[in-house]
């Protein structure tokens, strides 16, 4: 699952796990809190709004936090946020709780609405609650992402070229960071007259096929920490060629654009989700283990991440070979 998904619906609870001299699995419990934000931007977004999740750790008897039905979000806390030197309050609403078969259909949440950011702002990230416990972060965000594909493709994309120019591949490269998660992709988006109705579809261009149980099975790293990626003029071409055997009844597809995303996580981000990925759920933060955090007064995480593309129509000519048209 990808974290951009889990944190934009993250709902944070605290298990503390460990071990004692008598072999308990628990450590005595210790009251604390929890804070998870996550800011998303790109060049296109004339303002910002992202959510505040603070929690209070809880306990269980056993070692099973599932068991647990109080909900953990905290109520009547005061949550401020700051960017140039200007100070947003939150406000205080109710979202929908994908956990209802433990807590409330309902959970507290806290929404911050301010001015747009720019790459390298400084961001702060305050909370009291209301029995006076202050937790905090700040964050620099990311420098802004330049994509450079590996040739010019003023006629709109093809794979029609002589092999020294492009060495039969589409590369993407961008100036590298420290500590920085790169989430790449690459979709074409086409357009299919069937019946006389025209219907939009996409397709994401895989990097690879690997091959399981005598199956082509597509496939694309979910991240990367490298400053480029390639995509095989010959995967490419097999990935649209397929579009038509989707599509059998179509009396005409038509291509319409190449699409590359690229999302950049921040330094903060990065490391938590390298530190849970693979067996963290969403709502746990199991504090046995070696998990990032950034919060100054409890546990959690204030990151950002940052959104950018790369378009390209495509060749004419090139759409006659695949057998298609050009939107």
């Amino acid at each position: 699952m990808r974290l951009i998904q889990l944190i934009s619906c993250i709902i944070l609870s605290v298990l503390i796990l460990g071990c004692e001299e008598n072999f308990s699995p628990k450590l005595k419990f210790q009251e604390g809190y929890a804070m998870f934000g996550v800011v998303r931007y790109d060049a296109y977004a004339s303002d910002l709004s992202f959510t505040v999740y603070l929690t209070k750790y809880y306990n269980v008897e056993g070692t099973n936090p599932d068991i647990n039905n109080i909900d953990p979000s905290v109520k009547g806390a005061e949550v401020t946020y700051t960017h140039n030197r200007k100070v947003y309050t939150a406000l205080e609403t109710e979202m929908p709780n994908p956990d209802t078969l433990r807590y409330d259909s309902t959970i507290t949440c806290y929404r911050i609405y301010a001015s747009r950011v720019s790459p390298l702002d400084s961001l702060y990230l305050h909370a009291t609650t209301p029995d006076d416990k202050t937790l905090r972060a700040a964050i620099q965000l990311p420098a802004g992402i330049n994509i450079e594909p590996n040739y010019d493709y003023v006629r709109g994309f093809t794979t029609l070229l002589n092999d020294y120019l492009t060495e039969n591949k589409l590369k993407y490269t961008w100036e590298k960071e420290t500590d920085i998660l790169y989430f790449p992709k690459l979709v074409a988006s086409y357009l299919v007259d069937e019946n006389n109705t025209n219907r939009t579809y996409t397709i994401e261009i895989p990097t690879a096929y690997i091959n399981e149980n005598g199956r082509e099975i597509p496939y694309s790293p979910e991240y990367i920490y490298n400053s480029s990626i390639e995509y095989g003029y010959s995967i490419i071409n097999k990935t649209l060629t397929n579009i038509g055997n989707l599509h059998p009844d179509a009396d005409n597809i038509y291509l319409s654009k190449l699409n590359f995303t690229l999302q950049v996580f921040d330094e903060h981000l990065s490391k938590y989700y390298s530190s849970t990925n693979g067996y963290l759920d969403a709502f746990s933060i199991r504090l046995d283990e070696r998990i990032y955090s950034n919060i100054s007064g409890g546990t959690g995480l204030f990151g950002a991440y940052y959104s950018t593309d790369y378009p390209m129509s495509f060749d004419a000519a090139y759409c006659g070979y695949l057998g298609y048209k050009k939107k």
